[in-house]
């Protein structure tokens, strides 16, 4: 009788399954790897790092900069940063390797809106609604002037045998035009605000800044579509001023929209004080964001929201989240009372610095030799601008004598007289039946005080007086300066 049965074969093979793994790890001890006490892998964290570095040395020269003031009153702020550019670029080629490169995405999405909220939540409304008109005519007019211009003579020169540059068209110089024509925000705010010059022309060389965008977003997509087409006809010009009018309002109005909303929500915070801030910064990047989706102007629509938001932001939320405001946006960075003179004109169109965002419009235009003849002139206009420009703006208005700045500190007593004016002001224009600037100031006031600060402004500062509502913003600015 034979008794090896399913037993026995069940621990023949359990024994060879058992024997196995032992044979197993008897293999791989003497393979086995030594425990890894300190490793390096650069490669995991170079990029991060090296941006790190990048931006870190640029910090030490900003610091640098303003610790040594004779810098300060030679070079701009801005020259200094592009030389740690070059520097840094030029340090990375001659160890034979490739330096990264400023994607359009990441300049456009992540670097230039807190820079622009910046400018816009402290906008001095009432200097750049004075002044509209003026900044809309520098903004709307000189900027077609200059694509046109530009493009007209870059077609012009193009033309002579010479320069054997007879195939480039007509259209391609005008989309060059309107790319040189985007005056940077950015670069005029840095240089005007290091000189100091005076308030009527630094809102009037900003606001045309900042609205130009609109002007020349619009003008680089239609040339551009018209490059591809080939043909541009009457219907096509007529639906290229329409989307002027759209991109422009349509930026607008989506920042109104979620400047409403901001200022709706902070009215529900006071019980989460440590959110207010995030309400502020996520609502404004929304409005810009929505803005670009549908190919509007983002610079448009976060101005407007952070000009509809403050007013009813800042009464509802407390001063540490004020302040958690004001610094981080520090940190990212009709009637015309006042005539402009020849000297503030010059230095107005002297003003018009270039920079990163004709660059990065010059970026986006399709791989081949015309648009690196383009950025190649783009980047020669951004030096020459910034450098010769920027340099020597300041003894250009010393030299001239351009009225610069007065620091001082506004008083009840002037809001008093400055209130009293406008009501004067307004007087005048309805007994003499003309409708202008200040009835429809006074209009707005009346809405908003009786209207929109009921449902945008919790508790009693709904109703509190504008001398009253004065009064505290002066109180909070003094303790924030002790």
């Amino acid at each position: 009788r034979d008794l090896s049965g399913p037993n026995d074969t069940w621990r023949t093979a359990a024994g060879s399954a058992l024997e196995e793994p032992h044979h197993r790890t008897n293999g791989s001890a003497t393979h086995k790897k030594a425990f890894p006490v300190l490793d390096f892998n650069y490669e995991h964290v170079r990029i991060p790092f090296e941006i790190s570095l990048w931006i870190l040395l640029a910090l030490f020269m900003k610091l640098g900069f303003h610790i040594i003031p004779r810098v300060s009153h030679v070079v701009p702020e801005s020259c200094l940063l592009i030389f740690v550019g070059l520097l840094v670029g030029g340090i990375i080629k001659a160890m034979h390797d490739k330096a990264p490169i400023l994607d359009t995405k990441l300049f456009f999405l992540y670097l230039l809106p807190p820079i622009i909220l910046d400018a816009g939540y402290f906008l001095p409304i009432r200097l750049f609604t004075e002044n509209l008109g003026t900044i809309l005519v520098f903004a709307v007019v000189g900027t077609l002037w200059n694509a046109f211009f530009i493009g007209g003579m870059m077609f012009a020169i193009c033309q002579i045998e010479v320069a054997h540059l007879g195939g480039v068209s007509l259209l391609s110089c005008l989309l060059f035009g309107s790319i040189v024509s985007a005056v940077d925000p950015v670069a005029v705010l840095a240089v005007f605000e290091e000189i100091h010059i005076n308030e009527l022309l630094y809102i009037l060389v900003f606001g045309e800044s900042l609205l130009n965008d609109a002007v020349t977003v619009v003008l680089y997509h239609l040339f551009e579509e018209f490059s591809h087409a080939g043909s541009v006809t009457m219907g096509d010009a007529f639906l290229g001023v329409l989307s002027f009018l759209v991109v422009s309002l349509g930026g607008i109005l989506a920042g109104v929209v979620y400047g409403i909303v901001g200022a709706f929500t902070s009215r529900f915070t006071s019980h989460s004080r440590v959110i207010e801030p995030l309400f502020v910064f996520l609502y404004s990047y929304m409005a810009y964001l929505s803005a670009e989706v549908f190919h509007l102007s983002g610079i448009m629509s976060l101005i407007a929201c952070g000009v509809v938001m403050r007013p009813y932001v800042e009464a509802n939320i407390s001063h540490k989240s004020y302040t958690t405001i004001k610094y981080f946006l520090k940190m990212w960075s009709s009637f015309r009372i006042v005539k402009l003179t020849k000297k503030d004109q010059f230095i107005v169109a002297y003003g018009g610095l270039r920079g990163a965002i004709a660059f990065s419009l010059g970026f986006l235009l399709p791989d081949d030799e015309t648009k690196h003849m383009f950025l190649t002139a783009i980047i020669t206009v951004i030096f020459f601008t910034v450098f010769v420009q920027g340099m020597t703006i300041r003894p250009l208005v010393e030299l001239l004598a351009v009225k610069r700045k007065k620091e001082s500190r506004r008083s009840i007593n002037e809001e008093i007289h400055t209130q009293f004016l406008d009501h004067l002001l307004t007087g005048i224009e309805d007994i003499c039946g003309h409708y202008g600037h200040h009835h429809w100031k006074d209009k707005l006031t009346r809405f908003n005080e009786n209207y929109v600060k009921k449902w945008l402004i919790s508790g009693e500062r709904s109703a509190e007086p504008q001398l009253i509502s004065f009064y505290n913003k002066l109180e909070m600015k003094q303790a924030m300066m002790l």
